[in-house]
């Protein structure tokens, strides 16, 4: 076998020969690790505004209650037996776990996971629930 022959470019990663190599090489180092740090600062600048928090389902809910309370509306009853988000699952022991109003109408859920999908897109369930209701009202 034979050795690789010397080029005459220099290898940016190899050791530095002399001191004057070691100097340039010295220079080079603070100035690209600031890159990273720049472009990462540069990212987090921005001038739109932070989306507008959404209002919970429990905040309506306790809206809601407060207004029926004082006789400053009716909330219509949840006419199901099951789930509103799990509609073939019936309530552990005929209770519900929790309770939404929406848009005027109860809805009821039994468990964490089915409240937070209702949070998430609660127009997704309620056609079923407002025209339940309206047929029972009828």
């Amino acid at each position: 076998m034979t050795a690789p022959k010397e080029s005459g470019a220099t290898n940016p990663l190899a050791a530095p020969r002399n001191g004057a190599e070691n100097e340039i090489v010295m220079k080079r180092i603070p100035s690209l690790a600031i890159l990273p740090v720049l472009f990462f600062l540069g990212g987090c600048q921005t001038n739109d505004p932070a989306p507008a928090a959404k209002p919970s389902s429990f905040d309506a809910t306790k809206k809601a209650d407060a207004a029926q309370s004082r006789g400053e509306s009716a909330i219509k009853p949840y006419p199901f037996r099951t789930c509103a988000v799990q509609i073939h699952r019936p309530f552990k022991n005929g209770k519900p776990k929790h309770r939404r109003v929406y848009k005027g109408h109860e809805v009821l859920f039994c468990c964490d996971p089915c409240v937070k999908a209702f949070d998430t897109y609660p127009d997704a369930y309620m056609p079923r629930i407002i025209e339940a209701a309206a047929s029972k009202e009828h």
